[in-house]
């Protein structure tokens, strides 16, 4: 898992730490070691090392802030973008707050190891990107480039996107003004212009490039005039990233990848740079260059989640109880929770919407690949109290997994005429790794409002671990 080099220091330089965290990665970026997708660093942190350790106190504080400031820019950054409703750019925020964290969270990382450079955002549309990474970069005293047209999209060419010149306009003044009402504009400068002209003369080193491009020829044009700006140990982020276009080496698999993968893969093809890729989330991903092929991707969302879980749902509960489990994982936390409730018949209700990127309302059965993530969305609600619940666990086979509860979904508040069920939505990670090949059911647990009481149903869908 990722953890900043500080932390990790402070863990190896401990005699019961060490043992106990044996196979902890201090390596940047990338490791021979098998990779460990357990919660139990996350849960130490916590529960003990922010007690203990500056270093913990530091890394907590950070993410914490930065996930409520982002959630916050994501709730008052408005719901249209000023287009006409149906439009694939209606939304003024295309990205989620949850995939900026893992960015900032990437970025502190870099930055306790000593990379040095900039931050480069390619491709802005109205800023709401811009603004959440100008805190992380204020905080970590890093320069934000933020480069776009300003006047959307260009040709699109062969693009299998969707979309047309023009979409994804957002106006030099409005994004410039986003970021210095929503954002902190101290750390940010502008690069105004079409990718191949304005960045032709690209000098600044970067430590992180995140592109949000839409188009093959743009991430092309990204690519061949700032690459190699990277400082050694830079990454590149990309939106327009599925994990169905990956191989299971860990490399773009060019057979189906269109637009910004292709271009991805072409370029470090054409140029003979060894990588390797991992999708994230939701439509973002991350791509560590000049790194051999027996080497694993350390960033795992799977770690940084359930901490964020953790900090938001269980702060209440006893930090003596909750460090005697702690290195037994998300299973055992679910336990702890439910055994100080009652199982009972109270009225919730729920909805899965996808599973791993597929829609399942539709499609009861879905597929996902060993020793990869993948994420479940939906809803859920206490209905007798008529409040949100206090959180909730998907059960697959005999695992829990705890879901990120709190997103956004105003539909609900809509349609059940209560403003309270706006922040009912949930989305959950679940590392395949912890399951065999094979078929299992998918079970959602939900504790209610006042924690007291939970009901766990079967959903009638199923995933099939290939």
């Amino acid at each position: 898992m990722l953890y900043p080099k500080d932390v990790v220091d402070f863990i190896k330089n401990d005699t019961i730490l060490s043992r106990r965290f044996n196979d902890i990665a201090d390596d940047l970026n990338a490791t021979e070691k098998v990779l460990n997708y357990s919660c139990d660093v996350e849960l130490w942190m916590y529960s003990e090392g922010v007690r203990v350790s500056r270093a913990v106190r530091k890394y907590l504080f950070f993410l914490s802030s930065m996930e409520k400031i982002f959630n916050t820019i994501h709730s008052s950054f408005g719901k249209t973008s000023g287009v006409e409703r149906g439009r694939i750019d209606d939304l003024p925020a295309q990205t989620s707050a949850r995939e900026m964290l893992s960015i900032a969270q990437y970025l502190y990382y870099l930055n306790s190891h000593g990379i040095q450079g900039s931050v480069l955002e390619c491709g802005s549309f109205k800023g709401f990107s811009s603004c959440c990474l100008s805190w992380a970069c204020h905080y970590l005293n890093r320069t934000l480039i933020v480069a776009d047209s300003f006047q959307g999209l260009p040709d699109i060419g062969n693009s299998l996107y969707k979309v047309k010149r023009g979409d994804f306009k957002g106006d030099f003044d409005l994004v410039k003004s986003n970021i210095e009402h929503y954002g902190n504009i101290q750390n940010v400068k502008f690069i105004k212009g079409w990718f191949n002209e304005s960045l032709r003369n690209f000098k600044e080193d970067l430590c992180l490039l995140w592109m949000d491009v839409d188009l093959y020829s743009s991430a092309k044009d990204v690519l061949q005039n700032v690459f190699n700006n990277l400082t050694k140990g830079g990454v590149v982020f990309s939106h327009e990233f599925s994990a169905g276009y990956m191989s299971s080496d860990g490399v773009i698999d060019e057979k189906g990848a269109h637009d910004v993968m292709l271009a991805l893969h072409d370029y470090f093809k054409e140029n003979t740079i060894p990588y390797k890729a991992k999708h994230l989330m939701e439509d973002t991903g991350i791509i560590v260059p000049n790194i051999s092929k027996n080497m694993n991707i350390i960033l795992h969302t799977y770690s940084s989640n359930v901490l964020i879980d953790v900090l938001n749902n269980y702060s209440a509960f006893d930090v003596k109880i909750l460090n005697s489990i702690h290195k037994r994982g998300p299973t055992q936390i679910a336990h702890f929770i439910l055994r100080r409730s009652y199982k009972n018949t109270t009225r919730s209700a729920y909805c899965i919407d996808s599973v791993g990127g597929q829609n399942i309302r539709y499609q009861p059965r879905v597929f996902a690949r060993k020793d990869e993530e993948f994420t479940m969305t939906g809803w859920a609600i206490d209905t007798d109290q008529k409040k949100p619940a206090t959180c909730v666990f998907i059960k697959i086979g005999q695992q829990y997994y705890p879901a990120v509860y709190g997103r956004e979904r105003v539909d609900l508040a809509i349609v059940y005429r209560n403003e309270f069920l706006k922040n009912s939505g949930f989305i959950a990670y679940i590392p395949t790794k912890s399951l065999d090949v094979g078929e299992y059911g998918i079970t959602i647990v939900i504790v209610s409002a006042d924690g007291k009481t939970y009901t766990e149903e079967d959903t009638g869908h199923s995933i099939t671990i290939v």
